[in-house]
């Protein structure tokens, strides 16, 4: 068995699980803030529509004409809002990325339980080690930024304590993967 590549593809398959949680931790905060302008929105246009039937009774009082005035600017200033900060197709964004994190991290998987097995030679682990990182970096460079304060939440998520070291642990890594995979 090949400790060196099993070794360095666990890394890569501990670092593929933690983008895939850490993109669903952003499109989670993101489509908060959707949801936000979305109900702020229906709110608002009720109460514009409220203050119109109100204003077609009592036509000798501009008051609400005024206020439904005020209420119809900061409706469109949500809509701009909204439209600028592109909250849904962001949502969407970090959860295709999750999702192509979460099938990369399947591959690795795949490829250890492989490794284990001795079901194929080391030059193809090396080859598939090669491809399989090719395909993280090009994920990676595809995906929406996300928040450092994503990265503890998706650590807790990951039910993992966060270590302070820029690699991840045997028991780290073997917490993420089925027991038939762990190296304990």
């Amino acid at each position: 068995m090949d400790k060196e590549n099993l070794a360095a593809i666990r890394q890569s398959f501990a670092n593929a699980a933690l983008g895939h949680k850490i993109q669903e931790v952003a499109a989670s905060r993101k489509n908060k803030g959707a949801n936000f302008f979305k109900r702020s929105e229906i709110g608002v246009v009720g109460l514009v529509l409220i203050l119109l039937v109100i204003q077609s009774q009592m036509t000798d009082n501009p008051i609400f004409s005024y206020v439904a005035a005020g209420l119809t600017v900061g409706e469109i200033l949500l809509l701009v809002m909204r439209q600028t900060y592109h909250f849904d197709e962001d949502v969407m964004s970090h959860k295709n990325a999750a999702s192509a994190y979460m099938m990369l991290r399947d591959k690795y998987k795949s490829l250890i339980a492989d490794i284990i097995r001795g079901a194929i030679s080391d030059e193809e682990i090396t080859k598939q080690r090669d491809m399989l990182l090719n395909e993280y970096q090009l994920i990676s460079r595809l995906s929406l930024p996300t928040e450092d304060s994503d990265y503890p939440k998706a650590m807790e998520r990951l039910k993992l304590i966060e270590d302070d070291q820029n690699i991840w642990s045997d028991d780290q890594i073997d917490h993420l993967l089925p027991v038939e995979l762990r190296k304990k």
